[in-house]
């Protein structure tokens, strides 16, 4: 190309203007630069002189590229565009490039050196490519140029995307896979290029597809842009993958290039289980119950929640929790700060009093009780609510009116009763007698101390007196009670001290709310996160989490503890013959078995399919092997029966000897991995003890890697 090139340069930075025009002009042979920085100079000068590629800054004073970007398509949609950006940021590649650009570049030298080569290739293609026929109907590959702009235009988003941990692919009109980046091919368990010349379709799961095929009409005829959803997938193996999707149209008549379809997929296998396993327990809740994720995003909802806010499931999917918080308390430990701190046992509470806001813009009080969980995918809180206004309103009639009082007291919905300094009831409400299983006449006069189990006295004296000595006006505690029938309740209870006209304490009025639901449900939903649904046993992270625990302390203890490795001899016949649901039944009477025979202190966990582990607390490397042998002859004996068919299995163990000078989780799991192997390499149904100086182990270890 001989004739001169004519950039228009949109920057406000005076020294990237002339880095920028340096390049172009040291590039280019025969270039001219007209650069500005006022967005109403963009049209005037598109006016007034010819341009063949507009480039622009993407942050600039008082306006964005995505200004520029609308003022240039305004005049000439097929001009060719690029964008610069001063960090490289995948939101604002996914945003700029969505728009049809032609080109998205990091400000660095070594990507400004490369812009004239860039030009000339964008240039290049605007000449040659053509789109769209005369009937307006893209035909993708009628024509080589065609096929090159979907390559050139797919390739330029796999670009941006390739080293993303989400999968990106890009596909034609037709369904067509023309590109996909790596964690695109490794979500559905293909080698790299493996799943290009696919039809998105081969992929789908079988009930998914008219579902799928449906969307793609409405993107391509226009009746939709883009779309998120969750849909089932089929990896490689035959197994089902559930994934998020984020489909969007790139391209276009708009931006002159071929439309295509790119597709963002994140794998939700856990939070679909997590669903299906937590959902009964959500609905049953008698409160209002919200699951947030850790960025505030809403993610389940319950009936209750519904009905309290008035908002159903779909519009409340995705939005933040502020959206149910009133302006005024946006502020508040809800929307602020990290996640509560997760504690030894996976789960703490917190509770507090907050102001919440319905769909009609109503503002009410609410009790909130914060429990928090953890799954594979990240950890979550689960939010219970309880609309308050009622108990807000009795608290009010109270200081107003002692006949309004007594009233609200006898008729309260919560538990209620008058204490005296010494801890014993003057009066009590129906409520709490419900709660309880008392009758009225025989709480009166009991002490709460009575009602109170020895594990959490100490603390509730401790707030008592203070509430008399003047250091409190108020508690509140979560506690709790013992019901006459002999069983412990969760309770909620909020104390506050009502003075003499003289400033000496009187009584304490007690509200007590029966939270024993949400707290199983918070149990529930971590039990959940821990344990294999299948045999019941810990799973494989909480296993790996308890070892990590172990190897943090060994350094200070210098205790002895040993890691059994074991992998089940022969299971595949059992499935082959008879069936998974066979294979299935057979590990939950070998898990019950296992479970009598390893010791009460040791960690027995499921590692997956027919992988078992045993973490052995305190205890010596040989004393490990005693109980490898018990177990080993446990299994030997066992018989399965199922159907008619007998079937005897064995068991392969790799023992290892946890010690500091083996601290590290990753090495001590592979390490026992590679000894159970040996074992089964040995002609199964053995032990083999793991050495480092044992050489079969590491040709073994060699081998696998």
């Amino acid at each position: 190309m001989t004739d001169t090139i004519r950039i228009l340069l949109i920057e406000d930075d005076p020294s990237d203007q002339q880095l920028i025009r340096s390049a172009l002009q040291n590039g280019l042979e025969h270039v001219h630069v007209e650069i500005i920085d006022k967005r109403p100079n963009i049209l005037a000068t598109l006016k007034s002189e010819p341009v063949d590629i507009v480039i622009s800054d993407y942050e600039l004073k008082g306006y964005t590229a995505i200004e520029v970007i609308d003022d240039v398509r305004s005049f000439d949609r097929n001009l060719p565009i690029m964008i610069l950006t001063g960090e490289d940021n995948e939101k604002i590649a996914v945003e700029i490039l969505k728009l049809g650009v032609d080109e998205y570049i990091v400000k660095s030298l070594k990507f400004i050196r490369l812009m004239p080569a860039k030009i000339m290739h964008i240039i290049d293609q605007k000449q040659n490519v053509s789109v769209t026929n005369r009937t307006g109907q893209t035909d993708i590959f009628d024509e080589g140029e065609n096929a090159a702009s979907v390559e050139h235009n797919s390739n330029r988003f796999i670009s941006a995307f390739e080293k993303s941990s989400l999968g990106f692919a890009i596909g034609d009109q037709n369904g067509n896979i023309l590109a996909a980046n790596q964690a695109g091919h490794d979500l559905l368990g293909y080698e790299n290029q493996e799943l290009l010349g696919k039809n998105f379709l081969d992929v789908v799961h079988p009930e998914d597809r008219e579902a799928t095929r449906a969307d793609y009409v409405r993107l391509f005829s226009g009746e939709s842009h883009g779309y998120n959803i969750d849909r089932r997938y089929i990896h490689k193996d035959g197994y089902t993958v559930w994934c998020e999707l984020n489909v969007t149209m790139i391209g276009g008549s708009s931006s002159g290039n071929i439309p295509l379809v790119m597709v963002q997929a994140k794998v939700i296998n856990v939070r679909k289980q997590a669903e299906e396993q937590s959902n009964g327990l959500l609905q049953s809740a008698p409160d209002a119950i919200v699951i947030i994720k850790e960025n505030y995003e809403i993610g389940l909802i319950n009936k209750q929640a519904e009905i309290l806010f008035g908002y159903t499931q779909a519009e409340l999917t995705g939005q933040s929790i502020k959206k149910l918080i009133p302006a005024g308390f946006q502020k508040s430990p809800l929307t602020h700060g990290p996640l509560i701190e997760t504690n030894e046992s996976n789960l703490k509470m917190e509770i507090f009093e907050l102001y919440a806001l319905n769909k009609q813009g109503q503002e009410f009080p609410v009790d909130i009780t914060r429990s928090n969980f953890e799954t594979a995918e990240g950890r979550f809180e689960s939010i219970g609510i309880r609309d308050i206004t009622e108990q807000k309103l009795a608290i009010e009639q109270l200081r107003e009116s002692n006949e309004r009082f007594q009233n609200s007291f006898d008729y309260a919905a919560i538990g209620m009763w008058l204490g005296d300094r010494d801890g014993k009831i003057r009066e009590v409400n129906s409520a709490t007698c419900n709660m309880l299983g008392y009758s009225e006449e025989e709480l009166i006069g009991k002490n709460y101390r009575d009602l109170t189990p020895e594990d959490d006295l100490a603390t509730s004296i401790e707030y008592h007196d203070k509430l008399y000595a003047g250091d409190l006006d108020n508690y509140r505690i979560i506690k709790h009670y013992l019901h006459k029938e002999g069983n412990y309740i969760w309770v909620d209870v909020s104390v506050a001290l009502v003075r003499s006209n003289d400033g000496t304490p009187d009584y304490d009025i007690v509200h007590i709310v029966d939270v024993t639901k949400e707290k199983e449900i918070s149990e529930e939903l971590s039990y959940h996160a821990s344990h294999d649904a299948l045999t019941d046993l810990v799973n494989r992270r909480e296993f790996e989490r308890r070892t990590e625990r172990l190897l943090t302390n060994i350094k200070v203890d210098q205790h002895e503890h040993a890691l059994c490795y074991m992998d089940l001899d022969q299971f595949k016949v059992v499935n082959d013959t008879c069936g998974h649901v066979a294979g299935d039944e057979l590990l939950r009477q070998l898990s019950a078995l296992l479970i009598r025979t390893v010791r009460k202190r040791d960690t027995l966990a499921r590692l997956g399919g027919d992988e078992f582990g045993i973490l052995m607390e305190h205890c010596s490397l040989d004393h490990a092997h005693r109980v490898a042998k018990t177990i080993q002859k446990a299994i030997q004996e066992y018989q399965f029966s199922w159907e008619g068919h007998q079937f005897r299995v064995g068991i392969s163990m790799g023992l290892i000897a946890i010690t500091p000078q083996n601290d590290n989780l990753t090495e001590l799991m592979k390490n026992a991995d590679s000894a159970c192997y040996m074992a089964k390499d040995a002609g199964r149904n053995r032990i083999h003890i793991y050495r480092s100086e044992d050489s079969l182990t590491a040709k073994r270890q060699g081998n696998m890697q």
